[in-house]
């Protein structure tokens, strides 16, 4: 999955060559997802706030192939959820950023070169504290 995507019939799960339509918000998605994974978003994201002093847009690492950054607060209806573990390359475009996913597609994503930096710091941090404790 490359990103997801709000729309008025739901979500869109963008992937690969085909796009996925779900009739729920990519917010209900993201916590059936969490659940899958067998723990909770609002815990993962208290978890955050006080392990790792993480206060706004909080990326979620659910697995190695599950690594969603928001572009902007996950109340806002027009968030998208890019996952970042699908990424090939990404460069500034006045004030976006184009994503390279490695299936060739692309995403004019509306977030800032910088605030997509620091969400990849994050996410990367994220991951060290959950890869740690699994292999502790």
């Amino acid at each position: 999955m490359n990103y997801i995507a709000n729309h008025k019939y739901g979500c869109i799960l963008f992937k690969n060559d085909k796009n996925q339509v779900l009739n729920m918000s990519s917010i209900s998605y993201i916590k059936h997802l969490c659940e899958e994974h067998l723990f909770t978003y609002q815990g993962y994201l208290q978890a955050c706030r006080n392990k790792l002093d993480l206060k706004y847009k909080i990326p979620l690492y659910v697995c190695e192939t599950i690594q969603l950054i928001p572009t902007k607060s996950h109340r806002r209806y027009d968030i998208v959820w890019i996952n970042y573990a699908y990424i090939k390359h990404y460069e500034a475009i006045k004030e976006q950023v184009l994503i390279n996913f490695f299936d060739g597609t692309k995403l004019l994503a509306d977030i800032s070169y910088q605030s997509l930096k620091t969400q990849i710091i994050r996410i990367n941090r994220i991951r060290d504290v959950k890869v740690k404790h699994f292999h502790s």
